[in-house]
């Protein structure tokens, strides 16, 4: 990876952005970079008049990030330096830089370069900021101590609270994908959110041959999401230990992602019924995964507590596959026309009785005309975000 850019062309009439995050992006590990690749394509599509020169800097390492998307979408990759932890360091890197734009992905790297925003706005010099939030993260943290009222929480919640204002009230232009958030941060610092679609949604793929390794025909549901996040091990925790007891049908419960073996020793040990199984399934490459979509039953995204538009709920109705979720599950894509049995409260004895009704009606076939019309929605959404972004620049 690049540390230090290479001096500007002040001649160069492309637009220049650079986009930070805390490290590299890989969408088949998480949502949040699905997001963020995705938004690269988006900027691209919506800068079309003019030639958009893109470069991302990475604050810090994730074991886990790859540099294979953004070379893909020929994005110019920059590590981040000891400098650059600095106001000074991170002023003298933008005068090298000259971007017209600066995106600052997620809470964590716009605490880092706050400094350097404010600093800036004062003199009304250098690129644009905008913040690409993801999801408003105190809300989340709230929601979380309902069901788990930890000090430490409490403290991270009161954290981000004040944060996210301070990020609010400092970038010329905030971005949400949910436009309940958007209101939400208008009411507090007005006309500076902007509702931006955060996924694409891609063609549907064809009938494919992958295979998994499933043993029998037992009905299935599927779960997309690795435990790194916290409202996934707290959704999957509670589907398998409180939800699926209440369900007396044969039940095979398909999981895609990143658990750890800990993790899932813990939720296999002592199965809640012989009827049921839970087969880990890891990570999946995109055929397994569409694979998974295209043979399960119905998606089940169960969550108790979160913020913003949830990828796993998205990817499920970008495929007119049925998914099963809550009220939270849902943020985002509340307007959509949604059967009635898709969205249950985040009671498990609720939960239990949508999933026995899903397994005995065939939602795929039962759903057919809704499941299309929440895809065509998405599309149409979808379509709508390079529109968005080019009104922005």
């Amino acid at each position: 990876m690049i540390s230090t850019p290479s001096i500007a062309n002040t001649a160069d009439p492309r637009l220049k952005i650079l986009l930070i995050d805390a490290g590299l992006p890989n969408p088949q590990f998480d949502a949040g970079s699905r997001a963020l690749v995705d938004f690269i394509d988006i900027m691209r599509a919506g800068s079309r008049e003019r030639d958009v020169d893109l470069h991302f800097l990475a604050m810090g390492h994730n074991a886990w990030g790859r540099k294979s998307d953004l070379i893909e979408r020929n994005v110019g990759i920059h590590a981040s330096t000891k400098e650059l932890l600095s106001s000074n360091g991170q002023n003298a890197w933008l005068d090298l830089m000259t971007p017209d734009i600066v995106v600052v992905s997620r809470p964590g790297p716009a605490s880092q370069w706050l400094s350097t925003v404010l600093a800036r706005n004062k003199v009304s010099i250098g690129p644009r900021f905008f913040y690409y939030g993801h999801d408003i993260h105190h809300q989340r943290l709230a929601q979380q101590l309902l069901f788990e009222p930890q000090p430490a929480i409490a403290r991270q919640q009161k954290l981000y609270h004040a944060l996210e204002q301070a990020i609010w009230s400092s970038f010329s232009v905030v971005i949400y994908g949910s436009k309940t958030e958007c209101e939400h941060v208008n009411n507090i610092v007005p006309d500076t959110a902007i509702h931006l679609p955060l996924y694409v949604v891609r063609d549907l793929p064809s009938n494919n041959h992958s295979t998994l390794a499933f043993v029998d025909n037992t009905p299935s549901i599927l779960w997309v999401g690795g435990a790194h996040h916290a409202p996934n091990r707290d959704a999957l925790t509670w589907l398998i230990r409180e939800v699926l007891p209440l369900t007396e049908e044969p039940i095979r419960l398909n999981v895609v992602g990143d658990w750890p073996i800990h993790l899932r020793q813990h939720l296999s040990y002592q199965p809640v019924k012989t009827t049921h199984a839970v087969q880990w399934l890891g990570q999946l490459e995109q055929a397994l995964l569409e694979r998974a979509y295209q043979t399960c039953d119905f998606a089940v995204a169960p969550l108790r507590f979160g913020a913003g538009v949830k990828g796993k709920v998205f990817e499920a109705i970008a495929r007119q596959c049925p998914v099963l979720t809550t009220p939270v599950g849902a943020q985002g894509l509340e307007h959509f026309d949604w059967p009635d049995i898709c969205l249950s409260e985040a009671d498990a004895h609720a939960m239990a009785q949508s999933i026995k009704s899903l397994l005995t009606i065939s939602p795929r076939k039962k759903f057919a005309k809704e499941l299309q019309s929440m895809r065509a929605a998405l599309v149409h959404e979808s379509k709508m975000a390079p529109r968005i972004w080019s009104n922005l620049i």
